[in-house]
């Protein structure tokens, strides 16, 4: 028996109740819900009914119809076109491609230029399977989809497939008896949403949500940031400590190595990546007192330690960008960084050399700490949030 769960993870929850029950009134217009953390550009066409969920971002030119929802943290690049689409979280389309009638699962990206085809334009007898002519794909978690890529009418790509770029997939990667599907409780309520185009009205949901259920959609939004912000700490400090660790091992023989050698140490220092926070839940919270909707005072209390956290990080990007201006000051006259030498060795010989390395790796040690209790925090939200969904 086929079970489009086993693609994609948390599809039994789809539609068993209004999506993310939040007053509304403010955010719709001609059946089109647009969540106010999310970001249409000018040129993009929609056309109800939609639901574009938090954290989204709609490109330019984008064409947006059928029946379309978006379920937070999507991606559509400029000059894409959606049909009667259900995209699932932390899924990216880059742009200029088609996606009609399909389910894609969470963490899906799909490269340029890519088609998800819908009908069987060729063929005398157009049906996909009895009864149905139109039907793109199912995509599971996970998938990859190369650029120049296209998938075929009644396309089924199992969790973390990849198609190759220019890739034509001309028939399912997974065997399927049709008549199977039919049965299935499941497929067949893949069938009734692209059927009615997607069967929810955005317009006819209630303005007015209870606390539980506002206070469930806010902790959904905080959980969805903190992921994205311990993915991305957990980045930066493994940058971090391997400057870190490249600075350490070469100062205590800096003057017996190659002068050439301190390009390695140098070229870590001044490539620096910066932190880039997901408050935009949080920030909501705070701007519309919605704090006020957690029952639950240790939460509140984790919430405000974690967030709390951004600020040493930014103290820390602060001090550490000056750092990287003085390295810059002191090195850029004796080095050609595109070519990767010295211009006048002696310069690794000046107590300024030595004592702007040392510096660097201090201000690195106190990042490293920052992120750490920062990471921490995360981590402890992150497991109190979970707990209580």
């Amino acid at each position: 028996m086929f079970r489009w769960s086993d693609f994609i993870n948390g599809s039994e929850d789809l539609f068993k109740e209004d999506p993310w029950k939040v007053n509304v009134s403010d955010f719709v217009k001609d059946g089109i819900f647009i969540h106010p953390t999310s970001k249409v550009e000018e040129g993009a066409v929609l056309k109800g009914p939609i639901h574009i969920g938090p954290n989204c971002f709609i490109g330019a030119h984008a064409y947006l119809r059928g029946g379309v929802y978006l379920m937070g943290n999507n991606s559509i690049g400029p000059g894409c076109e959606l049909k009667s689409v259900i995209i699932f979280p932390n899924t990216n389309l880059a742009h200029f491609n088609f996606v009609g009638d399909s389910i894609l699962g969470s963490n899906v990206n799909i490269e340029a230029g890519s088609i998800i085809a819908n009908h069987f334009n060729e063929r005398t007898n157009k049906e996909i399977f009895p009864g149905v002519t139109k039907f793109g794909a199912l995509i599971g978690d996970g998938c990859k989809i190369g650029a120049n890529a296209v998938l075929s009418p009644g396309t089924i790509l199992e969790k973390n497939t990849i198609v190759d770029r220019q890739e034509l997939v001309a028939m399912k990667k997974k065997r399927i008896d049709w008549r199977d599907l039919l049965v299935n409780k499941g497929f067949d309520l893949i069938m009734l949403i692209l059927g009615v185009s997607i069967a929810f009205q955005v317009d006819n949901w209630k303005d007015n949500s209870d606390k539980h259920q506002l206070e469930r959609f806010y902790k959904q939004g905080l959980l969805t940031d903190i992921n994205a912000d311990v993915e991305q700490m957990e980045r930066i400090m493994k940058e971090l400590e391997i400057d870190r660790q490249r600075i350490q091992a070469y100062l205590p023989v800096m003057d017996k190595l190659p002068p050439d050698s301190l390009i390695t140490p140098l070229i870590s220092i001044l490539s620096f990546e910066t932190f880039s926070p997901s408050s935009n839940t949080y920030s909501t919270l705070v701007g519309g007192s919605g704090l006020d909707v957690f029952s639950d005072r240790d939460l509140i209390e984790k919430l405000t330690a974690y967030y709390g956290t951004y600020t040493s990080i930014r103290r820390f990007e602060m001090v550490y960008t000056n750092v990287i201006f003085e390295v810059h000051k002191n090195f850029s006259p004796y080095v050609i960084y595109d070519q990767g030498k010295l211009v006048d060795k002696s310069v690794v010989t000046k107590t300024e050399s030595r004592n702007a390395l040392v510096l660097a790796r201090v201000q690195l040690n106190d990042g490293l700490e920052d992120y750490e209790e920062a990471l921490n925090r995360a981590q402890l939200l992150k497991a109190a949030l979970e707990k209580s969904l």
